[in-house]
């Protein structure tokens, strides 16, 4: 299975968003099975492809297949996604295995300011993460076109 080089830089803007409302559901609510939703999601994106994450499905949805030809190199993003699915999977752990709610709805909010930076403004922190981790030699950057440009 193959990870796509590019992804649609609005789909995942609206992937973002709904990161955003799904979260902000997940800490006020206070229910669980939200949290581990995201959890899933954000590894299939991050070790399969969006091509089966839920959310990138209903994403290619609902922007216009006009837009979605506006790409940016999904290196980065997936870099992003492994992160995500890291904070996630701790917040999972910390909530329903420990029962410690409050450490994993501070997680989920830290997640869920990110991905408003994503969907808002277009700021992808896991992406600039990558981009330095490449410019100090830590990763190759082969298969990002734009972060070895900027390096």
């Amino acid at each position: 299975m193959k990870y796509p080089a590019w992804i649609s830089r609005h789909v995942v803007r609206v992937v973002a968003a709904q990161v955003v409302v799904l979260s902000a559901l997940a800490v006020l609510t206070g229910f669980e099975p939200i949290v581990w939703l995201l959890t899933v999601d954000f590894a299939i994106r991050a070790f399969l492809g969006p091509k089966f994450s839920p959310l990138a499905t209903i994403g290619r949805q609902i922007v216009p297949k006009r837009l979605q030809g506006e790409v940016v190199s999904s290196t980065p993003k997936r870099f992003a996604a492994r992160l995500g699915f890291m904070m996630f999977a701790t917040a999972s752990i910390f909530w329903t295995g420990f029962g410690m709610q409050l450490v994993g709805q501070i997680l989920v909010a830290t997640v869920m300011v990110l991905a408003t930076l994503e969907a808002v403004a277009g700021f992808c922190l896991g992406c600039v993460m990558y981009a330095q981790l490449v410019k100090a030699g830590l990763l190759n950057g082969n298969d990002c076109p734009t972060c070895v440009k900027s390096s």
